[in-house]
């Protein structure tokens, strides 16, 4: 089969298209047939080198960490799933999702409805779970509870802002002006477009911060928060685990980091918030399974409005 890798770390020439054998599976594994795959900042910061620390150093890598398609065939502990179900899946940080099949556990899939088109659907597991983790999880909202959502047109925050108002809490969302409208349309109260306006004079004050695109310095975000809010970002340091523990000893405003795990309950309810009508997701570009490389070049100049999808198979719906 074919499957991208990174043969080294560094620019678009680091993604090579390698032949591979068929992954085996075992237990509770299933092998999809991958029709789709989402394309994440996570794939061009591995593929710089800069998550080393996370996924080491030895190479080949392989980027893609999630994908939808059909199960092709089940491990005889499988309990669910079924050959010919329609799912979506999340690698973890092993990757392997830029590949024509892949092996994943059964708790790492869920099944998707058969009205939403599985173009989509290869969008939802990182982004789905990382805005509903950081907003329920982390920034424990609440009904009522006065949000701003920073980068609210990418991936993460398109479904943030979404679970935001489903929720119940009153939204602002920070955007570019070609955003303003798309932002609007996907339920946020009020719009404060970041390339005419400044944040720090909107003269409001937020229960929760969630910053998407990790924008802002704790020592200026946090003058928006209420005397007990929270600020919730997506990359985890040893700066920021010190600080969240720092202000989770210390009575007032917190700081919190994050970690996504897979869970296919809150994948589910993501889901099924789809099917209803509820949330919906912008696939802003699709690339070819030849062109991986540039689909991830393109997820890094941060314009995304939506997700980017590589399109492995197209035959499978």
């Amino acid at each position: 089969m074919k499957s991208a890798i990174i043969a080294k770390f560094g620019g678009a020439d680091s993604i090579k298209m390698v032949e591979e054998p068929l992954p085996s599976i075992k237990g509770s594994q299933v092998l999809i047939k991958v029709g789709y795959a989402g394309v994440n900042p996570l794939d061009w910061k591995v593929r710089s080198g800069s998550m080393k620390m996370v996924t080491g150093k030895k190479l080949p890598q392989k980027p893609g960490y999630e994908c939808s398609g059909l199960v092709s065939e089940i491990g005889p502990a499988v309990k669910d799933l079924i050959p010919g179900d329609r799912v979506i899946g999340y690698t973890g940080l092993k990757g392997g999702a830029y590949a024509e099949y892949v092996a994943l556990p059964e708790r790492d899939c869920a099944r998707v409805p058969e009205t939403i088109d599985l173009k989509v659907a290869a969008g939802v597991p990182i982004c789905g779970l990382t805005a509903y983790q950081c907003l329920t999880q982390r920034g424990k909202i609440a009904k009522g509870d006065e949000i701003l959502i920073v980068g609210a047109a990418g991936g993460v925050g398109s479904f943030a802002t979404q679970i935001a108002r489903i929720l119940g809490a009153r939204t602002t969302a920070v955007c570019s002006s070609a955003n303003v409208q798309y932002v609007k349309d996907l339920g946020a109260d009020a719009v404060i477009d970041y390339t005419t306006e400044d944040v720090y004079s909107c003269g409001l004050s937020f229960n929760l911060i969630f910053d998407a695109v990790n924008a802002h310095k704790w020592s200026e975000i946090k003058k928006l928060l209420k005397p007990n809010g929270i600020y919730v970002n997506t990359i985890p340091g040893p700066v920021e685990f010190i600080r969240q523990i720092f202000t989770g000893l210390l009575p007032g405003k917190k700081f919190k980091t994050f970690l996504m795990k897979s869970d296919r309950g809150q994948i589910s309810w993501i889901l099924e918030k789809m099917a209803a009508g509820e949330i919906r997701l912008n696939v802003d570009e699709v690339f070819p399974f030849q062109e991986v490389a540039e689909a991830i070049s393109a997820n890094e100049k941060m314009r995304t409005r939506g997700k980017i999808i590589v399109e492995v198979d197209p035959s499978i719906n």
